[in-house]
């Protein structure tokens, strides 16, 4: 019962405190530029996914590079392959 009243807690604390800068005028700042993003959004969806696509290649790309760097390129053997049979998990009486 602990843990639950702590959620419970910390949720009413976060709600407390979201409900406070949303009030503020950054907060109805925040609120106005959220509502012009959800409107653009519903005029033109395909577009903004198409910019969230691209986003996330972006960012995709950068870390496949930095991580070129950090360990080099990998060689065929270090790139692991994986067949079905590789991820099903079978248990025994003994590992229950």
């Amino acid at each position: 019962m602990g843990k639950l009243s702590r959620k419970i807690g910390l949720g009413l604390v976060l709600g407390a405190a979201a409900g406070h800068y949303l009030s503020t005028e950054k907060g109805q700042q925040l609120v106005m530029k959220i509502k012009k993003g959800i409107a653009a959004y519903r005029e033109q969806p395909d577009y903004y996914q198409e910019q969230a696509k691209a986003f996330v290649s972006e960012q995709v790309a950068y870390v496949k590079e930095l991580v070129k760097e950090e360990f080099g390129e990998p060689s065929d053997a270090e790139i692991p392959s994986a067949d079905a049979e590789d991820i099903i998990i079978t248990y025994t009486d003994e590992d229950l």
